[in-house]
């Protein structure tokens, strides 16, 4: 079996990965200590209402714990060779190869989160999300912030991309 020369690869961002992990670890650790330390009533709380706090937290750090151990473990590493792209997730263990003649559309968007108060609108977060499209409908979303060197990869992969189109037309 021949080994194709790979084009280009993406670098995980290392921001991204200390964050991730970083939160994993300080979720968990809350969401220990919410549900293992000991909680005495006082004259304004009773037994009861002191359980419901401790769930609520508790639960609330659970699913940032969940929400960073996903965003974790879905990191990317995209190589590029002259016929496919292999998507490796380096914290899961997993590689997939997809042919580029399978590639449907390559599309960018831009996420805006916005935190509104009173009639003031402030972009708290701008991210660039691509999504590649293939022919069986299915797809896969890349974040620039994981990603440190995608935009040369998505130029890369356009010029590959309309090479493949122009020779399958003239055939």
């Amino acid at each position: 079996m021949e080994v194709e020369e790979t084009i280009l690869k993406t670098k995980i961002n290392v921001f991204s990965v200390g964050l991730f992990l970083s939160g994993m670890i300080l979720f968990g650790y809350f969401t220990f200590i919410t549900l293992v330390s000991p909680m005495k009533s006082n004259n304004d709380f009773n037994a009861k209402d002191l359980l419901i706090l401790r769930c609520v937290v508790s639960g609330a750090f659970v699913l940032l714990f969940i929400i960073c151990s996903y965003r974790f473990f879905n990191l990317k590493i995209l190589s590029l060779t002259k016929q496919n792209i292999t998507i490796n997730y380096p914290f899961l263990l997993s590689k997939k190869s997809i042919p580029i003649s399978k590639i449907k559309n390559v599309v960018e968007k831009n996420n805006v989160y916005m935190l509104s108060r009173m009639r003031y609108d402030n972009a708290i977060f701008k991210e660039k999300e691509a999504t590649i499209e293939f022919i069986d409908g299915s797809k896969i979303n890349v974040d620039f912030s994981q990603a440190e060197n995608y935009t040369e990869f998505k130029k890369r992969l356009s010029e590959i991309i309309q090479v493949n189109d122009t020779t399958a037309n003239t055939c």
